[in-house]
């Protein structure tokens, strides 16, 4: 059939977050696998779709998109599937933000997988899960890069939510394939343009 056969271990060591202390910040520097641009993360337990604990996004600008990046190795030839779940804080309220994206990079940050959005999303709305399929085609570190958008009706901080992010080796070819090459350096980030929709930065 065409639908994947997914293994069913996550070859990511903490894609939940529950290894980690409560209160373990993460920002540019890599550390534990992880890095935030534009932005600071920090394990709590005040939000989570799985076990008890996530990833919560502070952005302080609405100047770039906060970008967070969890560090895997990828194997050439292997197709992969990673899922990661986003939402915004309550505090966010009923007003629309950009939303989310989440896409696979390879070592030198070009993507290598299509890239999944969320769409504008509120504060009250609960966690979306986005997913991406991809073959790697050299082997080396690569990142599962989560964006967060900013809300563009008002300056203000921007708090989200990671949790439950999965990396699967799965049997099939898979459906999805790069639509674009990133012009951007590897710390580089894409921006909303205007419409709740990601764009890259030229």
């Amino acid at each position: 059939t065409d639908t994947p056969t997914t293994a069913p271990d996550n070859i990511l060591p903490d894609g939940s977050f529950e290894k980690a202390a409560e209160g373990t910040t993460v920002s540019g520097a890599i550390e534990n696998k992880m890095s935030v641009y534009n932005g600071q993360g920090k394990v709590v337990k005040t939000k989570h779709s799985d076990g008890m604990q996530s990833m919560m996004l502070t952005h302080n600008t609405n100047a770039d998109v906060l970008s967070f990046n969890y560090y895997v190795d990828f194997e050439a030839g292997k197709t992969y599937e990673a899922t990661a779940d986003v939402r915004y804080d309550d505090s966010m309220g009923d007003t629309p933000a950009a939303g989310f994206y989440f896409v696979a990079r390879d070592s030198g940050g070009a993507f290598i997988s299509s890239q999944a959005n969320s769409g504008s999303m509120k504060g009250t709305e609960d966690f979306k899960t986005l997913k991406v399929q991809f073959t790697a085609e050299t082997s080396g570190t690569g990142r599962l890069n989560v964006g967060m958008g900013a809300k563009s009706t008002e300056a203000m901080t921007v708090i989200g939510y990671v949790d439950h992010m999965t990396l699967r080796e799965i049997s099939s070819t898979p459906t999805e394939k790069p639509t674009e090459t990133p012009t951007e350096k590897p710390s580089g980030d894409l921006v909303t343009d205007g419409g709740g929709d990601f764009a890259e930065r030229g």
